[in-house]
């Protein structure tokens, strides 16, 4: 179980697939999620770690899942990582849906991935999102608050300096 699960060599199969790919990264979220709500009073920054941990690890499942099963459809392993990152529901509907493509021999065209190139692209993908978010973000919040600066503010006067209460007008 852990090889298939750790090991993008190999191949996986439609309900394997399911498994691998979809339902054992939503488990791995939210064993995290319950980690960082149980721990949340006690130890704050465990629970954020062990989320963290549990979040990263259901990435790595869910990527070596969709090479595996990229393996099995005969399609090319790097489009079908590309179209994970950007595409992921596209991504993960054709592959629960492609049939195998068998080769000449009867068997499956085996290709293989190095575990290393998998943890680049979730790298890849963390620091293209923290690139976005850093650019973007400050320049909502500078809209925002040049909005807020244009507003005109209003003070009160003192009831004896208003000119309702000022009848020499």
């Amino acid at each position: 179980m852990f090889k298939k699960m750790f090991s993008p060599s190999g191949e996986l199969g439609r309900l394997e697939y399911l498994f691998y790919g979809i339902i054992a990264p939503i488990l791995l979220i939210v064993i995290g999620v319950v980690a960082l709500g149980a721990l949340h009073e006690n130890a704050p920054k465990v629970g954020m770690a062990i989320y963290l941990i549990m979040f990263l690890l259901s990435l790595y499942v869910a990527f070596v899942a969709a090479v595996k099963r990229a393996n099995q459809t005969g399609s090319s392993v790097y489009l079908i990582m590309f179209l994970w990152i950007f595409l992921t529901p596209i991504a993960v509907i054709y592959l629960l849906f492609a049939p195998a493509k068998p080769n000449s021999e009867g068997g499956s065209e085996k290709k293989s991935v190095h575990p290393v190139v998998i943890i680049v692209a979730i790298l890849g993908i963390i620091i293209l999102l923290g690139i976005v978010s850093a650019v973007v973000l400050p320049k909502l919040a500078g809209v925002k608050g040049e909005a807020n600066r244009t507003q005109p503010t209003y003070q009160s006067l003192p009831a004896s300096q208003s000119p309702l209460n000022n009848p020499t007008r």
